[in-house]
């Protein structure tokens, strides 16, 4: 696995990063962001969130899920962020409880081309961090169905009584 470190500020400060990475890497590279705020670090709240978004240079998009550990976020740059080369715009999103948002300046992913095409990825988007909610939420569909029909069973024998 090949680690990029990079620091980037969550003031909005147009400090722009660049990052490089190869079109059509698999499971091989991820970004490793550490944060500050008004040059000074930051400490990623207990909870947190976090999520990469990136602008791929054909105009497709990536949201996917980032691990924290201390105070430093992994994001995976996946199969379709590299699917396109050229220059990306990326940043990383932290969120706490689904109610607040801050976002880092953005910072910049060059994707050189690969030589060949032999197992090329065709761009498209990619929502990660979306399919895992949706996954999450047909989960418990069952589970408050079965609590809706118990809560009008006790209802109707409430009202029977």
């Amino acid at each position: 696995m090949y680690n990029a470190a990079i620091t980037v500020d969550l003031s909005g400060r147009r400090d722009i990063t660049t990052i490089y990475a190869k079109q059509g890497d698999v499971a091989a590279r991820q970004v490793e962001v550490s944060f500050l705020d008004h040059g000074q670090p930051y400490t990623i709240p207990s909870g947190a969130q976090a999520r990469i978004r990136v602008t791929k240079p054909d105009r497709t998009y990536v949201f996917n899920d980032c691990t924290i550990s201390g105070n430093v976020v992994t994001a995976p740059l996946t199969a379709q962020t590299l699917a396109a080369a050229g220059e990306a715009a990326v940043d990383i999103a932290l969120t706490l409880d689904g109610d607040s948002l801050l976002s880092c300046s953005c910072f910049r992913l060059i994707i050189s081309p690969r030589a060949g095409s032999d197992t090329a990825v065709e761009s498209s988007d990619e929502f990660g961090a979306l399919d895992k909610l949706l996954q999450e939420a047909e989960t418990s569909i069952p589970a408050a169905t079965e609590a809706a029909e118990a809560a009008n069973e006790a209802a109707n024998a409430a009202n029977t009584a």
